[in-house]
């Protein structure tokens, strides 16, 4: 039986991904996908198979902070989103078609 993975050693090539409008957070990429950290933190947050889902989560971190202390009414929750969802438009909005 063939084993998964990598083989012991191998290395892929990765670009980084480092801008003002997701930091503390970096996406690195490689053959594999998109893997999220924070900058000064080396260990992997989350893996994801798009750009478009590193860049929501990220959106998501920075506006809704994940703690138990927090509540939210649904309507802050809302808000919070539709913030996300135009964050997001902004950083995927190819330049070519902006006024």
């Amino acid at each position: 039986m063939a084993k998964r993975g990598r083989t012991k050693g191998e290395t892929s090539k990765k670009i980084l991904i480092k801008d003002e409008l997701i930091a503390p957070y970096v996406i690195s990429v490689d053959q594999g996908g998109y893997i999220l950290h924070k900058e000064d933190d080396i260990t992997n947050q989350r893996y994801f198979t798009s750009l478009p889902l590193a860049i929501k989560s990220i959106l998501k971190r920075k506006l809704l902070p994940i703690t138990n202390e927090t509540q939210y009414t649904i309507k802050q929750y809302i808000e919070a989103m539709t913030e996300v969802k135009n964050e997001m438009a902004k950083l995927l909005e190819p330049e070519y078609h902006r006024v």
